[in-house]
């Protein structure tokens, strides 16, 4: 199941402003990772860029285990 960029960045974006700041972005761990241009706003092209990175990164097969 993939989610949309664009949900997901209008559902982090609290104030509305158009940019996710590290306190309004619900898992700050991986904010510095989504933040490319490291200007400490997150943008919705970078969070898309970011998901593509991270999806590349994801081995085939999607992990499932035994069950």
């Amino acid at each position: 199941m993939q989610m949309d960029p664009k949900v997901m960045f209008e559902g982090m974006d609290k104030n509305k402003d158009g940019v996710v700041t590290k306190d309004e972005h619900p898992r700050p761990e991986f904010f510095d990772r989504s933040d490319l241009n490291g200007d400490g706003k997150l943008t919705l092209e970078e969070l898309q860029e970011a998901i593509q990175k991270m999806m590349q990164q994801r081995p085939p097969g999607g992990g499932g285990g035994a069950g």
